[in-house]
């Protein structure tokens, strides 16, 4: 009898072992954020780093935006194969990153061309 009991319990043990792990996942402070909001927190970075204006800044969204549109487009392209795909990538962030720095005084350019171009994303 006792070990029928335990029997009923271990699979509800178990199942609430599996529902709670994703939650507490989620509520841990390294967790990935969403692309929204790290496009968010890199404009509030270069915002920062580089001072810039209202003017910038709404065109800086203007080019993350465009960005992720094509590099969901490009995601969304199965005809391309990995290696293609990467070098698309690639060139899609140096074209915004162009984009970007033109929109920069020359102090502005200096201090952007001294930033790493690729943020170290967390594990």
């Amino acid at each position: 009898m006792k070990h029928s009991i335990c029997f009923r319990w271990i699979p509800c043990l178990l199942l609430g072992l599996t529902l709670a792990l994703p939650a507490s996942r989620a509520a841990e402070p390294d967790a990935r954020p969403e692309p929204g909001q790290r496009a968010a927190e890199r404009l509030n970075d270069l915002a920062e780093e580089l001072g810039l204006t209202d003017v910038q800044k709404s065109a800086v969204t203007a080019i993350m935006q465009k960005q992720r549109d094509q590099l969901k487009a490009l995601r969304d392209d199965e005809s391309l194969s990995r290696r293609d795909r990467m070098k698309k990538v690639r060139e899609l962030r140096e074209a915004a990153r162009a984009e970007i720095r033109a929109q920069l005084t020359p102090e502005q350019q200096k201090k952007f061309d001294a930033m790493p171009r690729e943020r170290p994303r967390p594990d």
